[in-house]
């Protein structure tokens, strides 16, 4: 948090009052944490990709109890335009302000002077953890934030849960969370979002004691979660589901207490190596419950369609990094950059020349074993990532560059602009939830272009296109062929001339394609659920929790 002095000054007026009553509430409001996801004129948030507004229409101000005398409960407070709205209505009520985010308290807080209700006693703050302890109160006099209501969703829900039922942490991350909380959910098990991206290492403890959790869950692991995992004396499951460009460290404590599942089954040596006894491959699987079939006969959408990244901007960004890197390692040579170049180039060129197996590594430490060495531990991502990146965004977009005349519809970043002269139609970003399933449920044939430097897994769109009864083709690997029968449940290419004649054959075999279609919906509800793949993770727990048996 800002130093005093160049704190707003109605947040210090807040804070001065608020200070009298819940000297507590106001240490951890200035401890450390980020609050860059909020800002901007009208004030924002930004949620992964998405940006929403936090003004609140009038009706939205004006819903909720009037002139009530009992206890009010407010969730989520972000502007504070409604807490205000609450307070106003109710002049002789008790009212308590919760929320999750230290950064949207101190923006309310920053808003609206709240001194009177503060120093009065009608109105009490509530952040984070503190949300178990609120007053239970009838739905009438809980008034939730329109659009926090939706983020906090999770916390509110342990409001109607026996207090006493088993609860997790749940690492703070990206869209996945919610696939795998809500199978959490279904098992049993309450779940609080635990914001490893933003809080501080003494309010992460805090709401750990208060939660008092079965076990931590993380999607992708951050380096030092095992150790404040051990700290704590809680268990940890980490699915890896995400490439990774900066290094795995040694984990710095023993790792009894923790299982690795890893999406990838090479990535199984490198959390060894890295010092974790417990790790596991496990495939990436569907959320059933949201990615659905549609109604027989609603294949209306386009011909051939894929969606994921182009991966073109963060190449560029990854470039830059690369010969930032270079240059800082050869400063005495002026022509450090050009010769970085040439073999960048003759790199690159060699992967090109033999698309269906990754051979950069093995290039890198040939050809560029001095630079990596000097730059080991000292740059952000592993140059030989850097270089991946630029290699699989190249391939992608000419895998995609020679489907434009088979009518190709693409739905990802601006970057897919490049293949559009070359007759793919782009489309602009998918949104994650009902947008996506639609896209899987009305193409008529998807394809699958997997990364370069990941040649050997199954990819979530996979089992996400089979889920809504889409017809793929997707690209052949050995894990492709264990999980799936092909030809059966789902097609396959290795060559881009032979992604193209499966996508003629197919378009001319509608019937043919909807067979496979149905046989692959049938394997992934059978075989491939997230709902699956987490219910045998708590069976694999170690024997020093008795979390396994829940659900």
């Amino acid at each position: 948090m800002a130093s005093d002095s160049s704190l707003h000054p109605t947040l210090m007026s807040n804070l001065a009052d608020l200070n009298r009553s819940q000297p507590g509430l106001v240490r951890r409001l200035c401890e450390p944490s980020s609050g860059d996801h909020i800002g901007g004129t009208p004030v924002a948030l930004t949620v992964n990709r998405s940006t929403f507004t936090l003004d609140l229409p009038p009706d939205s101000l004006a819903a909720g109890p009037k002139r009530s005398t009992e206890s009010i409960v407010v969730l989520g407070v972000g502007t504070g335009d409604q807490l205000k709205a609450v307070l106003e209505s109710n002049p002789e009520a008790s009212v308590t302000a919760w929320d999750r985010d230290p950064a949207m308290i101190r923006l309310a807080l920053q808003t609206h002077l709240f001194g009177d209700a503060i120093r009065e006693g009608r109105l009490q703050w509530a952040l984070g953890e503190d949300l178990i302890h609120l007053p239970r109160v009838p739905d009438h006099r809980r008034i939730v934030h329109p659009l926090l209501g939706q983020i906090y969703g999770r916390e509110i829900s342990l409001l109607d849960r026996d207090p006493h039922a088993p609860r997790i942490l749940m690492c703070s991350g990206g869209l996945f969370i919610d696939d795998v909380a809500d199978c959490f959910e279904q098992a049993g098990l309450g779940v609080y979002t635990w914001d490893t991206e933003r809080q501080s290492a003494a309010s992460l403890r805090q709401t750990a004691e208060v939660i008092a959790p079965e076990l931590v869950f993380a999607v992708n692991y951050t380096q030092g979660l095992a150790e404040a995992c051990a700290e704590l004396a809680l268990p940890l499951i980490v699915w890896e589901i995400d490439p990774a460009t900066d290094g795995l460290r040694p984990v710095g404590c023993p790792t009894d207490h923790v299982h690795i599942h890893t999406y990838r089954q090479s990535n199984v040596a490198r959390f060894e190596a890295a010092g974790f006894r417990r790790v596991s491959y496990t495939p990436l699987a569907a959320n059933t419950e949201r990615r659905t079939p549609a109604p027989e006969g609603t294949q209306t959408g386009p011909p051939v369609c894929f969606v994921g990244a182009s991966m073109v901007d963060q190449a560029m960004r990854f470039r830059t990094a690369f010969f930032d890197a270079w240059q800082a390692v050869h400063t005495n040579d002026k022509t450090a950059k050009s010769k970085g170049m040439k073999v960048l180039n003759a790199i690159l060129t060699a992967q090109r020349a033999r698309p269906r197996e990754y051979v950069i590594p093995g290039l890198m430490r040939r050809h560029m074993a001095d630079f990596m060495a000097a730059v080991e531990g000292t740059i952000p991502h592993d140059p030989v990532a850097l270089v991946a990146e630029i290699a699989a965004a190249e391939r992608r977009l000419t895998i995609a560059s020679r489907l434009g005349n088979e009518d190709l519809h693409v739905w990802g970043d601006p970057g897919w602009r490049m293949a559009v002269a070359h007759g793919v139609v782009h489309r602009g970003y998918a949104g994650h939830r009902h947008q996506l399933t639609t896209i899987y449920q009305q193409g008529q044939i998807h394809i699958d272009i997997n990364r370069l430097y990941q040649l050997d897994i199954v990819p979530m769109r996979v089992f996400d296109i089979l889920a809504c009864r889409g017809f793929l083709i997707a690209e052949y690997s050995p894990a492709l062929a264990a999980l799936f029968d092909l030809g059966i449940e789902v097609e396959s290419w290795s060559t881009v001339d032979e992604l193209i004649d499966k996508v003629r054959y197919y378009k001319d075999h509608p019937h043919a394609a909807r067979r496979i279609a149905l046989k692959g919906h049938q394997a992934v509800c059978q075989r491939h659920t997230i709902a699956g793949r987490i219910a045998d993770m708590l069976r694999a727990l170690p024997a020093a929790t008795d979390t396994a048996e829940v659900g």
